[in-house]
């Protein structure tokens, strides 16, 4: 996504956040600092947003996979959205688990 739409969205549509966070997710990508940086900017609740802080920014494990159950919930009861509930939390913990198996081969090749 574009770094200029995805200010007009932050600015005047913040409800469409939860449909990038969505997005990004189910399409994995990688970069994504724009949304983590507008994010902590709007310092957001909800559970699409802790989601998406704790699996590229916080690295939380735990916290992740309570949230995936959470989203998971509200994306079974959104009208757009509720077709892409199972790729969501297919494609959630997938990128969750590649982290943790990413950070751990870092830290073991490094002191050991």
């Amino acid at each position: 996504m574009e770094e200029k739409f995805f200010y007009i969205i932050e600015s005047s549509f913040t409800y469409l956040i939860k449909y990038a966070i969505v997005l990004f997710i189910i399409s994995k990508k990688k970069n994504s600092q724009i949304l983590i940086n507008s994010l902590r900017n709007l310092n957001l609740t909800d559970p699409f947003s802790k989601l998406f802080l704790n699996m590229y920014d916080y690295f939380n494990l735990e916290d992740s996979f309570a949230l995936i159950d959470q989203c998971s919930d509200l994306i079974g009861k959104d009208y757009f959205l509720k077709n892409y509930q199972d790729e969501f939390i297919e494609k959630s913990k997938e990128i969750i688990i590649e982290d943790f198996i990413s950070v751990n081969q870092k830290l073991n090749l490094k002191y050991f």
